[in-house]
């Protein structure tokens, strides 16, 4: 989710890469097509809805919604969005978009907002029992438990590295809780992060 890659993101069907131009890839078929291009996409966020690809910046300065079934493209408000950011974490609850932490300017941040696409609007998240400000981390959404777990980063650009987190309830716009460091992984960031159901 970080980092100045070309960024990817699938639909169930298609790979699509976000770049220059935007790409699709059919596993079935073996086969590349140029689709509807929006412009530079270096090192973006991209989240699957179910319906559409939310594509964040790597600054955060924009998010547009991309729908593959019209190729269209549209724009987000703006209204209450979190500050601009890089190296950020970003997550899909299954309504809502969950974007938290970051770097601005060589601060690191403890803040965050959620996105709703059904009404196009931010809800700033909760700074109460969040953990201590990172960038370079990752964040999971836990189909089980219904939140978001934030882990590692560092809290500068070139040291400070972290083997703390922290979970986020976005129904109730709380951190309920620090990770356990028990058998923690070593400290570190810019490492991948995923979700096994459990």
């Amino acid at each position: 989710q970080n980092g100045f890659s070309k960024s990817v993101g699938w639909n169930g069907n298609l790979m699509y890469v976000f770049d220059d131009e935007t790409y699709t890839y059919s596993p079935d078929t073996d086969i590349w097509t140029i689709v509807n291009s929006q412009g530079l996409f270096h090192g973006c966020t991209v989240l699957w809805t179910g319906t559409e690809f939310l594509i964040l910046d790597f600054t955060f300065s924009t998010l547009r919604r991309y729908n593959t079934g019209t190729n269209s493209w549209s724009n987000t408000s703006a209204l209450n969005k979190p500050s601009s950011r890089s190296y950020y974490s970003a997550v899909w609850d299954g309504s809502r978009l969950i974007v938290w932490g970051g770097d601005l300017s060589g601060t690191p941040l403890n803040t965050g907002g959620i996105y709703n696409p059904a009404t196009d609007t931010w809800t700033a998240m909760s700074t109460a029992g969040a953990p201590v400000a990172r960038q370079k981390h990752t964040a999971v959404w836990n189909t089980a438990t219904n939140q978001m777990i934030v882990w590692g980063g560092s809290t500068s650009t070139f040291s400070g590295e972290l083997n703390t987190g922290g979970l986020f309830n976005p129904a109730t716009n709380t951190w309920t809780g620090a990770t356990s460091t028990t058998n923690t992984p070593a400290i570190r960031n810019d490492h991948t992060a995923v979700w096994t159901g459990t």
